[in-house]
């Protein structure tokens, strides 16, 4: 007679055993994966819309006619683009914090101005630390410096971003005048 071989039962649960070891790894790796690159993508949309913010605001403080920082918001006169629909040559803009539901700021922006108030709001970003993280100082001869406090990404404290600006129709009025800077100004 011969004798039949084969997988015993214990060979058989040790394979599994050892099998669902590797798929519960691989499967751990895969959502490793996932959830930092989940971070990264949303990491990396924050930096995007911060960039076109500052960036935004940097070039409308560097065209300005006229610079008027308050309390908690810059307001701001700028030569009229194509894109805006006001009718006037310059075009009055205002960036401020506004509360979100969230408990957070966002900075917001309203543009041209009419006797029943601005005619165009809009949120820009969110995630601001509280009602004093936007800032503009004039710090003399044209220049600003532009404070912006975010909540950090993991919720502990947060990220101070310090910009300075220089506005060219200050810069450009110094040269046409022929006066030159000194640290004073």
């Amino acid at each position: 007679m011969s004798r039949q071989t084969g997988v015993s039962l214990v060979e058989l649960m040790v394979a599994l055993v050892i099998g669902a070891i590797i798929i519960l790894g691989a499967g751990q790796l895969y959502l490793s994966a996932l959830t930092t690159f989940k971070q990264v993508e949303a990491l990396s949309q924050r930096q995007d819309t911060l960039m076109f913010v500052v960036e935004t605001l940097i070039r409308d403080m560097r065209n300005a006619h006229n610079i008027s920082p308050e309390r908690d918001a810059v307001r701001l006169t700028v030569p009229r683009d194509a894109l805006s629909s006001c009718a006037t040559p310059d075009l009055d803009k205002r960036y401020y914090l506004n509360p979100t539901p969230s408990g957070s700021y966002s900075l917001s922006l309203s543009e041209c101005m009419t006797p029943g108030g601005w005619k165009i709001s809009q949120p820009l970003i969110s995630g601001f630390h509280d009602e004093k993280a936007f800032s503009v100082e004039a710090r003399g001869a044209g220049r600003y410096q532009l404070t912006l406090v975010l909540d950090a990404e993991n919720a502990q404290g947060h990220e101070t971003m310090v910009f300075n600006v220089q506005n060219r129709v200050a810069a450009l009025a110094r040269h046409d005048t022929g006066s030159v800077p000194t640290g004073d100004d």
